[in-house]
């Protein structure tokens, strides 16, 4: 189960980088209605076809995998305050991370113009502009990001969890190595996210971070969908702020 499923996000990460993705525009996600419901079909069948194969085999209990019980209208506040406090922690991050390499840059006696090679390549992604569709934007809002991203991706999280625990479990004894775990289950949730470039490596890794501690530590697979859903559904909803704005383009550096 854990070789399975575990591996998915680098199988999708390498597929997203080097490959084709065979949609107009070079995007992940296609930019009309039809193409992105047959692109969350596909992505949903073949993760519960391997999670499928996976529980076969290891038989994991609803308890395993952080799944027991449903949302109150707590843990969807709770999520979403969580999603809001994940985009504070990547911002202050972020912002560090470009005043140190600003500051590298002008000790060298280099432009600051190299910095613009630092930002995610969500254009890889998905379309902006295709979130103008009211009814494109309402499925990324719901679909996309609670179903096909936060339950699909949170899922991916317990299974490799529960088969971790499963197969060491002193890997779930003490702080420090609860932590490590999550770090290596954030470090694949990142290169998951190649076709966003390396900087969107970083950015998801660390999202995932977060996510991995809300996931093993409140011990709530539908928490973390929940947190992990609102993140999304913000991210787009600022997309489509900034595109009507007219700062689209500014942003991408089109």
């Amino acid at each position: 189960m854990l070789v399975l499923v575990g591996s998915y996000p680098l199988i999708v990460g390498l597929v997203g980088r080097w490959l084709d993705s065979g949609h107009a525009g070079g995007t992940v996600l296609p930019g009309t209605v039809p193409g992105l419901l047959a692109a969350c079909a596909e992505n949903l069948a073949l993760f519960l076809i391997l999670f499928g194969i996976g529980a076969a085999i290891a038989r994991p209990t609803r308890a395993e995998l952080f799944a027991t019980g449903f949302p109150g209208w707590k843990d969807w506040l709770l999520g979403l305050g969580y999603s809001v406090g994940l985009r504070m922690g990547l911002a202050i991050l972020l912002a560090a991370g470009l005043m140190v390499a600003g500051a590298v840059l002008q000790l060298k006696g280099q432009s600051l113009q190299s910095l613009q090679g630092l930002r995610p390549e969500v254009e890889n992604l998905l379309d902006p502009g295709a979130l103008r569709n009211p009814v494109y934007f309402l499925l990324s809002l719901t679909v996309v990001s609670f179903v096909v991203a936060g339950f699909r991706e949170e899922l991916w999280r317990a299974v490799v969890f529960a088969a971790v625990l499963r197969l060491a479990p002193r890997a779930g004894t003490s702080i420090p190595r609860r932590l490590g775990m999550v770090a290596a289950a954030a470090v694949i949730f990142g290169l998951g996210h190649l076709a966003m470039g390396w900087s969107g490596v970083v950015l998801t890794g660390l999202l995932g971070l977060g996510l991995g501690g809300i996931l093993i530590f409140h011990r709530s697979l539908w928490l973390a969908v929940l947190a992990h859903g609102f993140f999304d559904a913000t991210s787009f909803v600022l997309f489509r702020v900034i595109d009507a704005m007219g700062a689209l383009d500014t942003l991408l550096r089109k």
